[in-house]
C-alpha cells in the first residue's frame, strides 16, 4: 500500500487518480489517501498522479526520453523521478508527495468584441512552437486534462510545471457536404485552426509566458481574428481519369513563413476547403488522398485505395482563391499510403 501527501498542506488525497508510467493499470487513492496497483509485471516504474492544481512528479522530464534506450538516459530519468522496481512476485511501495503548480487565466474575444465561449485550449512549451532555445516537447503534468472557455469566454489552466509556455485557442470550423448516394444525406467535414496569444496564426508571433513555482498569471487575452480573412477552395481528382478522390487532407504552407500552417479535410464529393486565410503566396500539398466505398448502410468503412501526393502554389489577395483543382497521381501499390515527400509543384490558377 502506497500513500499520496500534498506538500504545501501535509494533507493525504483522498479519491485521485494514479497510475504507473508505461503500464495500464490506473487506480484511485481511498479515503485515507492510500492506493495500490495489482498485477504489475516485472521492470522499473515511476508514478503518474492526476491532481488538478498539482504537478504530475513525471513533468520534469522530456517526454521522448522515456522511449529512449540508451542507458544514460535512463539512469537520469531514475534519477530524477520517484521509481519503484518490481522483480517478482513481492509487493513495493512508493508514496508521493505533489508540489503545487502554477496557473494561467485569461478570456478569448473575437475582434469584434463578442466571447468566444466553448473554445478548446492549448498551452504548449515555447521551445517546441517558436524554436526559442531548443525544441525539446516536454510532457507537462495536468496539460493532458482538456480546457475550454467558459461561456463568458474565461479559461483558466493549472497544474503547470515551471517554463515557457505559448497559449492558443482551437477553432473547430465544419461544413456540410452532400453525399451522392441517392438519398438525402450529408457528410460533416471538419478542420481546425490555432489561434496563438495575443491574436496571431503564425507561431512566430506568439507571445511566451514564464512561469515559476505558484505563479498565477492573469489576465492573458486572446483576440480571434475574423476581418480581412478569405478561404482557400477547390477539389481534389485522380489524375488517371478525373474522378474526385473521396478522403484525404490538404495542407496549407505560407511560402515566407512555414510557420503558419492551416489544414483541410477533403470531403467525398473530392472538395476541400480551407477558412481563416490571410494573404499571401502558399503552398497547397495533397496529404494521404484515398479512396473508401461510400457509407450507405452496407457498405464497409474502409480505404480500397491510396494515391500519389500533389502540390500547387496559390496567391491569395484581396479574395478567396476558388476553383483549385489538384490531380494526385496513381501509386504502383495503392494498398499502401505514399511515403511522406515533396513532391514537384503542379499548376493552380484560383478563379
Amino acid at each position: 500500500m502506497s500513500l499520496v501527501r500534498l506538500h504545501d498542506t501535509e494533507n493525504l488525497e483522498r479519491q485521485i487518480g494514479v497510475m504507473f508510467s508505461s503500464f495500464g493499470g490506473p487506480a484511485t487513492t481511498d479515503m485515507e489517501g492510500a492506493f495500490a496497483i495489482p498485477h504489475v509485471a516485472p521492470g522499473t516504474y515511476a508514478l503518474q498522479v492526476d491532481l488538478a492544481g498539482y504537478l504530475d512528479p513525471t513533468s520534469v522530464v522530456a517526454m521522448q526520453d522515456w522511449m529512449k534506450p540508451d542507458p544514460q538516459v535512463q539512469a537520469n530519468l531514475r534519477s530524477a523521478l520517484p521509481t519503484v522496481t518490481i522483480r517478482g512476485a513481492e509487493t513495493a511501495s512508493l508514496d508521493a508527495s505533489l508540489e503545487r503548480g502554477a496557473t494561467l487565466s485569461g478570456k478569448v474575444l473575437f475582434d469584434d468584441g463578442s466571447v468566444a465561449s466553448g473554445i478548446a485550449m492549448q498551452l504548449m512549451d515555447a521551445p517546441a512552437v517558436v524554436g526559442a532555445g531548443g525544441s525539446t516537447a516536454r510532457h507537462r503534468g495536468g496539460l493532458h486534462r482538456s480546457y475550454s472557455t467558459d461561456d463568458q469566454g474565461n479559461f483558466r489552466i493549472s497544474s503547470i510545471p515551471p517554463g515557457d509556455y505559448v497559449a492558443a485557442a482551437v477553432i473547430q470550423i465544419q461544413r456540410m457536404v452532400p453525399l451522392s448516394t441517392g438519398r438525402s444525406a450529408f457528410q460533416n467535414v471538419g478542420s481546425s485552426q490555432t489561434i496563438y496569444a495575443p491574436g496571431s496564426f503564425r507561431k512566430k508571433n506568439a507571445n511566451i509566458i514564464r512561469v515559476s513555482g505558484t505563479d498565477e498569471k492573469s489576465g492573458i487575452t486572446i483576440t480571434i481574428p475574423t476581418r480581412g480573412l478569405h478561404f482557400v477552395a477547390g477539389t481534389v481528382i485522380q489524375q488517371e481519369n478525373g474522378m474526385p478522390v473521396t478522403g484525404g487532407n490538404v495542407q496549407m504552407v505560407d511560402e515566407d513563413d512555414p510557420t503558419l500552417m492551416l489544414n483541410g479535410q477533403i470531403a467525398t464529393d473530392g472538395s476541400f476547403r480551407i477558412d481563416f486565410v490571410t494573404p499571401g503566396q502558399y503552398t497547397l500539398r495533397v496529404m494521404n488522398a484515398f479512396e473508401r466505398p461510400q457509407m450507405d448502410g452496407t457498405a464497409p468503412h474502409r480505404i480500397s485505395h491510396h494515391y500519389g501526393t500533389a502540390q500547387a502554389s496559390v496567391i491569395v489577395a484581396s479574395g478567396d482563391a476558388t476553383g483549385i483543382t489538384l490531380q494526385v497521381p496513381a501509386l504502383e501499390d495503392p494498398t499502401k499510403p505514399p511515403p511522406i515527400i515533396a513532391p514537384p509543384r503542379a499548376a493552380a490558377t484560383p478563379k
